[in-house]
């Protein structure tokens, strides 16, 4: 379990929780244009003076499932076919990046699943997806302490965050 600090402005606070996209390059298998109104809606509150922060609950791609996971790793391939199965992981994060990327910036943090793709490198499509949303990754499982900064007063307001994706 990862811990992070957070401190936010004296405003109001919208925390919104986006996962299990499971994005298989399918746009009709996944609700892309309910992800853009979700993400859309939230950003219109920031608008209207509130902070806005998502937390990540993963499954952001639907690449490999652990038994996938295992079945690739005890196959044995040559490392031009690792490459190109990274190459298509990558290509399905990218993906997912874009209907991501208007809430660059703006996470508190992100959980893995259970379905995301191990690089060669050892790391996953969920780290790289967070690197490209500037999102911290928490593993498995994410607590986040976040306080509420005043500033004309040290009494400060917090509160704590447990997520995870879950079994």
């Amino acid at each position: 379990m990862k811990q992070a600090k957070v401190t936010v402005p004296w405003a109001p606070l919208d925390v919104w929780f986006i996962g299990d996209l499971q994005w298989a390059g399918n746009p009709n298998a996944m609700a892309g244009s309910h992800l853009k109104q979700t993400i859309a809606q939230a950003l219109e509150a920031e608008r209207l003076g509130h902070t806005v922060r998502f937390i990540g609950m993963g499954d952001y791609t639907d690449f490999a499932s652990p038994s996938n996971r295992a079945r690739l790793k005890s196959a044995n391939l040559y490392d031009t076919a690792g490459d190109v199965i990274d190459q298509k992981a990558m290509d399905l994060t990218y993906e997912i990046c874009d209907f991501l990327k208007p809430t660059r910036g703006k996470w508190l943090g992100m959980v893995e699943g259970h379905h995301f793709h191990e690089m060669k490198d050892g790391s996953t499509t969920d780290m790289r997806l967070c690197e490209m949303l500037e999102a911290e990754f928490f593993g498995t499982t994410g607590l986040l302490h976040i306080t509420f900064k005043r500033t004309t007063s040290t009494a400060n307001i917090g509160f704590t965050i447990w997520f995870s994706h879950g079994v």
